[in-house]
């Protein structure tokens, strides 16, 4: 009797020692578990907080741009055309707006309209030099993007294809849109002169690839051709991504 006492005694202890063993490992797994889960997150948040400084950065560069150029041509309207003048300053109101939504995504239709604005700013300025092909589709697709996406490749254009010209060019503007991308394309005739300029206009638009890597978690796709005398911006932007940021 005593004996299986022992033996019962002893068995206990050793399922005891069994279940106080493994739960001691489990919580050792679960602290560490909770710990690389922590670091993850502290980690995530830098680089988020990270990506936002640089795109605020980046989004910062675009705004002398086209701000400085749209003031003078409002201020020369109210000398000429107050109507005018008045639209004109309602279009840079729009795009001052949108130069402030640093990183922020709007709708697609609302980037064209956008993007419309600054092109009917620019032709105040231009005068019949500018000329511009929408090659839109009818029907958009309900798809949000970053804010100042198409605009810039719209003034870069401008700048490289239009202002250097004396006799002025056509801008030509596409988007197609298919089952997991939204492709956007903008050219503009390449003059003598021009040749020279391309450094700076190289410089720009490398600014608006670094925006969309950092938005599209390198997703998206900024190409550039020159050829036949024509150049040739291409963006690439997957329609279903969780962005970066």
């Amino acid at each position: 009797m005593y004996s299986y006492i022992t033996v019962d005694i002893g068995v206990d202890e050793q399922l005891l020692y069994f279940i106080l063993r493994n739960c001691i490992i489990v919580f050792l797994l679960a602290a560490l578990f909770v710990q690389f889960l922590l670091i993850y997150f502290e980690k995530e948040q830098q680089t988020k907080a990270l990506s936002r400084a640089e795109l605020d950065a980046l989004q910062a560069r675009i705004r002398p741009h086209f701000l400085y150029n749209s003031l003078n041509t409002a201020a020369e309207l109210t000398h000429h055309d107050a109507n005018a003048a008045e639209q004109a300053i309602l279009a840079l109101a729009a795009l001052s707006q949108a130069a402030m939504r640093s990183g922020q995504s709007v709708p697609l239709e609302d980037e064209i309209a956008l993007s419309k604005q600054y092109v009917a700013l620019e032709s105040w300025r231009f005068g019949s030099r500018l000329k511009v092909d929408w090659q839109i589709p009818s029907e958009l697709p309900t798809l949000a993007l970053p804010c100042l996406t198409l605009q810039p490749l719209i003034e870069n254009a401008v700048c490289h294809g239009v202002e250097i010209s004396e006799v002025g060019a056509t801008i030509k503007v596409e988007l197609h849109v298919t089952t997991g991308y939204l492709t956007i394309i903008v050219s503009n005739p390449v003059t003598v002169s021009d040749v020279k300029t391309r450094p700076n206009n190289g410089m720009a638009l490398e600014n608006i690839r670094q925006r969309l890597n950092i938005y599209y978690n390198n997703k998206a796709q900024l190409t550039i051709t020159n050829k036949n005398d024509v150049f040739r911006v291409k963006v690439v932007i997957p329609k279903y991504i969780e962005k970066a940021l």
